[in-house]
């Protein structure tokens, strides 16, 4: 069962990353084309500012998750309806916040910013797209987590898939109709209220859900715990935008978001490989599995180690001239930055490798024991960034994401080896080494190819070169280092014991 839930999951990840890169490129560019840089940027910005209330949830979300894993193992039902009791309490009460917090945006945000659609323009603007926010936290989020802990989250990817199918094509039209920006937002979240409909259509069919149970405020007993760790993952995330809207401008903004667009796309493929993987190390620890915990986690970091270092060592070299492409034509801001295209890679490499680590963690729930790493985490990003903007602009703010996220993979490896895993650290120094001699390789090999692509048919010949050349040789290098680790793995694959 175990693994055909881990199929089936990453399946739908698969499909629901293909869906989501595709469609991620195509509304941004819509927009840059018909409204400009600085709307871009304006509605990037909104959207970071709005994220802030995610901070409120003080990362029970995850605590929610990681006390579902031991009930649901059990099959204890009444210890399930209190989890989503109290969970549902929660999150109707950083709904209603949200709400308070939209409106002080709508009426304050306008007026801080020097933009091009005015101040009814900017806050009709924060309200269009706070509405989906405010459905995901009212009546989605809590289902959207029993699913996943269950290891069915393919129900949510599915459902995912298929209103970013939709919200995209109702964007274009709204664009190609010359509706404002305003319309275009408002229309996307009456869409993505679809997503919390259908979840909780599903649950009420398929779990025994006593929603009328009582429950102690205790039941969640790490909600505060996980505070620091969702304090840190939203720091990461959201300081570089929030820094460049109030020490840059919105132009700055608005390249930021194009290669992350690029780079974030990657993250979310990579999190494709661990879909799944999350429950699957929750129950094995709810089981006491400690010896094929060990081995499965091994077996899964050099799969990710693998795939990471191989797709970001190909972005580094062919990041540039892909956004050279997607941004042609628009000549408001200049979108060619070689160097900041390398920081972000390599910070977006580090986010990924942070992502695979943090599953551990989460799925042993160790909330309260890694609090220091989270806060060092936060401090670093913030403090590093807004120093290094004065003068680096946005190489600066892509630097202290960088180091704080390097940061923070050590800081979970070291963590695991000693409370968790209980194995040696030598084995991730291994990893990240071979990790940096891929991408070495694969920036010597491919340094003399032309990378002058005009055109998207032009560029996808390019990175079928490119890839090939560096899959070729991080095979290589990673074959002659871990060979037992990978004939271990196709054994597995084949059915065979190793």
């Amino acid at each position: 069962m175990r693994k055909r839930r881990l199929l089936i999951n990453t399946g739908a990840s698969v499909i629901h990353q293909i869906i989501s890169i595709v469609c991620g490129f195509i509304l941004p560019r819509l927009i840059l084309s018909h409204y400009g840089s600085s709307v871009n940027g304006l509605v990037s910005s909104i959207t970071q500012f709005l994220g802030f209330v995610t901070l409120m949830d003080m990362g029970v979300g995850a605590v929610v998750q990681s006390s579902l894993y031991k009930p649901l193992a059990e099959k204890d039902t009444y210890k399930i309806s209190q989890i989503m009791a109290a969970s549902n309490q929660f999150f109707s009460r950083i709904a209603i916040v949200l709400c308070i917090y939209s409106a002080i945006l709508m009426a304050v945000y306008p007026f801080f910013i020097d933009d091009s659609i005015g101040v009814v323009g900017t806050s009709v603007l924060v309200f269009s797209i706070s509405l989906s926010m405010i459905a995901q936290y009212f009546f989605g989020i809590t289902n959207q987590l029993l699913l996943n802990a269950d290891q069915k989250s393919y129900i949510q990817l599915l459902t995912t898939t298929g209103t970013t199918i939709l919200n995209t094509l109702m964007g274009c039209l709204c664009i190609y109709m010359n509706t404002s920006i305003q319309t275009v937002k408002l229309i996307s979240s009456f869409v993505l209220f679809l997503r919390p409909l259908i979840y909780s259509i599903y649950v009420k069919r398929n779990y025994s859900i006593d929603r009328r149970v009582s429950f102690s405020k205790d039941v969640l007993t790490q909600k505060w715990d996980a505070l620091c760790q969702h304090i840190a993952t939203f720091v990461v995330d959201k300081t570089d935008v929030v820094v460049l809207t109030f020490l840059s401008t919105l132009k700055n903004v608005s390249v930021y978001t194009v290669y992350q667009l690029v780079v974030a796309c990657l993250y979310h493929c990579c999190q494709t490989l661990v879909t799944g993987i999350q429950s699957l190390f929750g129950d094995m620890i709810a089981k006491g599995e400690k010896q094929k915990l060990l081995v499965t986690f091994s077996q899964f970091e050099w799969i990710f180690h693998f795939f990471v270092s191989l797709i970001y060592g190909c972005s580094g070299v062919l990041l540039v001239s892909f956004v050279g492409i997607y941004t042609s034509g628009i000549n408001d801001a200049n979108y060619i930055n070689p160097v900041f295209s390398w920081i972000m890679t390599i910070s977006y490499f580090f986010c990924s490798l942070r992502c695979f680590y943090n599953i551990v963690i989460k799925a042993a729930g160790h909330y309260r024991q890694t609090q220091k790493g989270a806060i060092i985490e936060a401090v670093l990003n913030i403090f590093i960034s807004i120093i290094a903007v004065w003068k680096f602009g946005l190489v600066g703010v892509a630097v202290g994401t960088m180091i704080s996220m390097a940061y923070r993979v050590c800081y979970f490896n070291i963590y695991m080896r000693n409370h968790i895993l209980n194995r040696d650290i030598m084995n991730f120094i291994k990893n990240l080494m071979i990790d940096v001699l891929v991408f070495v390789c694969i920036f010597f090999t491919t340094c003399h190819f032309s990378l002058n692509a005009t055109t998207y048919f032009s560029w996808m010949l390019l990175s079928l070169k490119v890839f090939i050349f560096s899959f070729v040789e991080a095979f290589i290098i990673n074959f002659i280092f871990y060979n037992k680790v990978i004939l271990s793995i196709l054994a597995l694959l084949k059915g065979k014991k190793t």
